[in-house]
């Protein structure tokens, strides 16, 4: 039988280490004394975490012998399967992360079986079934007075007596409450409309979870009559024509797919849509939808359109953008007005709302020098140049000295003391690529992007998760794409923002996350590290961003 040895002596500690990862660490180590890398990597990862790992693991599976391959499939699937798929197949079974079929890959390979069940903490994903009811609960749920004056100003608006407003955004900054703020609103507009359908919108899985749990929430605490709530995300689908009435939260994407007639069902039901993350609003799939569903102004409908962002506008640079999107929108905008604030970001971290960010440009270069002829060069590209940041992206993660720039600047912040850092990877591949190194180097480390399988995905950021009280250990989640919006990690203290970008609405989402206040279960300050690269912008204050679109929101507005 094989052993995890032999198993290793199959392959090159080269290829073992994955995603290119032995040729960053021999550039980093240039810069600092290090022992030999099979020794050191056999002292920090064990064999069963090394078999944890998705690429190290499927490596070290396409290394087994074609028999022993079909005789552990067999073990795990009771099917014999000798037809030269067998390596696919058992990598695939092995991508659930099911306890019982590591336990028993781990006593294949004479390891210790029972370290399957405490190297993999069981992660249950909590899906609710669509309830019947929602229990009704008595009291309230209490406000931060900066939500409260958001909601009572969107509510007068919507539903004073004379000239009410049937479009509107909710501009509150990231961190802020504006999901809670809204699901609220949700609330009053059911208790107000009997038979009244909520809409809610979003571009993700994890923006349609947060806005689930928080309209369930606050129902159960402020409603008056039992209710319906339906999920149209996460695979999940209810019978579109069947609902009248009752709350229906829905990915963009399903929403896009259905037939325009079951669209036109649901907008004679005179909803109240919210759109989350609405500076999407304009791309051209979603307008269409926002435009099928949205009010038509009738005096006596119960048809509203809300819109939320943390950054209402398209662009930095492209002001009839933003003004389509202002226009989508009525020109109508709600924002918080403090007293003796002109910025009310100031009063949020003033009063432990919001983390203050102290910002940390790391700069760098990038060897330029074999940009294509056919691509501006990215110190003049306007931020819609996606072909020139697709390709500045690449560069930056191919870049060895950059790569370990971005490494040191981790360990830099685990060494300040901080226990949860978010880290913003150029591509998917530095993403893997970086968590794998820094578990390299002893530090608890993931990755995450839209490819990353479910269960592992689920039990990366669970684990993120997990309170600084109850693992004090530094941990560190490396993502490309996936954690700029719908996830709240509160005790996050730094993020390192290692993706070029010219686009001050995706920075601004980015610096958000380690933005949750002491008032908000986060940290009274929040480093925000930059790598900033040669002749590229970068974008220093979440205040500024805050005020940006003014102009173009006031710009022909009509009076409120």
């Amino acid at each position: 039988m094989i052993t995890f040895d032999d198993l290793v002596n199959r392959t090159s500690l080269s290829h073992l280490m994955p995603y290119d990862s032995y040729r960053f660490i021999r550039a980093f180590q240039r810069l600092s004394r290090q022992e030999n890398m099979e020794e050191h990597l056999q002292k920090v990862m064990s064999p069963e975490e090394i078999l944890l790992d998705d690429s190290m693991r499927v490596r070290l599976i396409n290394a087994l012998p074609p028999e022993d391959c079909s005789r552990l499939l067999y073990s795990l699937t009771h099917s014999n399967v000798q037809n030269g798929d067998q390596w696919d197949k058992l990598n695939a079974r092995l991508k659930a992360y099911n306890c019982e079929d590591f336990a028993k890959l781990f006593d294949f390979l004479h390891l210790k079986a029972e370290l399957a069940f405490q190297l993999i903490p069981k992660v249950v994903e909590k899906v609710e079934d669509i309830p019947e009811a929602a229990s009704i609960i008595g009291p309230a749920q209490k406000l931060f007075p900066h939500q409260r004056k958001a909601l009572l100003q969107l509510e007068d608006k919507f539903f004073r007596m004379e000239y009410p407003r049937y479009s509107a955004m909710l501009h509150m900054p990231t961190g802020s409450g504006k999901t809670k703020t809204a699901a609220t609103m949700a609330c009053r507009y059911l208790l107000r409309f009997d038979g009244g359908l909520v809409i809610w919108l979003a571009d993700t899985k994890e923006l349609c979870e947060q806005a689930y749990a928080e309209l369930s929430k606050l129902w159960r605490q402020q409603g008056d009559r039992d209710i319906k709530i339906f999920r149209a995300f996460d695979s999940t689908k209810p019978n579109f024509r069947a609902i009248n009435e009752g709350i229906l939260v829905m990915t963009l994407q399903t929403a896009n797919k259905l037939p325009q007639s079951t669209l036109y069902a649901l907008a004679a039901k005179e909803p109240f849509i919210i759109f989350d993350e609405a500076h999407k609003a304009t791309a051209e799939s979603y307008e269409m939808v926002v435009k099928e569903l949205s009010p038509d102004n009738r005096e006596d409908t119960k048809h509203r359109l809300l819109g939320l962002s943390a950054t209402p506008g398209r662009s930095t640079d492209d002001e009839i953008a933003n003004r389509h999107l202002a226009g989508l929108f009525n020109n109508f905008i709600v924002t918080l007005d403090i007293p003796g604030y002109d910025n009310p970001i100031r009063y949020l971290m003033d009063e432990g709302y919001m983390a203050r960010p102290i910002y940390r440009p790391i700069k760098t270069k990038i060897d330029l020098k074999k940009w294509p002829k056919n691509l501006p060069h990215p110190s003049v590209a306007t931020e819609s140049s996606n072909k020139v940041l697709d390709k500045l992206c690449e560069l930056a993660a191919a870049d060895p000295e950059r790569n370990s720039i971005v490494l040191q600047t981790i360990l830099n912040l685990i060494e300040e003391g901080h226990q949860r850092i978010i880290v913003f990877a150029a591509t998917v591949e530095q993403a893997s690529r970086l968590a794998f190194m820094l578990k390299y180097f002893g530090v608890s480390a993931a990755a995450v992007d839209s490819g990353t399988y479910t269960a592992e995905r689920t039990r990366a950021i669970s684990n993120f998760k997990v309170s600084r009280t109850k693992n004090p250990k530094p941990l560190v989640l490396c993502n490309f794409g996936i954690l700029t919006t719908g996830f709240d990690a509160p005790e996050t203290s730094a993020v390192v923002v290692a993706r070029p970008t010219k686009s001050l609405v995706l920075y601004t989402q980015m610096v958000g996350r380690a933005l949750r206040g002491p008032r908000a279960g986060g940290n009274k300050e929040a480093v925000v590290a930059t790598i900033v690269d040669s002749n590229l912008p970068a974008f220093w204050d979440v205040g500024k961003s805050f005020t940006h679109w003014e102009a173009d929101w006031n710009s022909n507005r009509l009076p409120s």
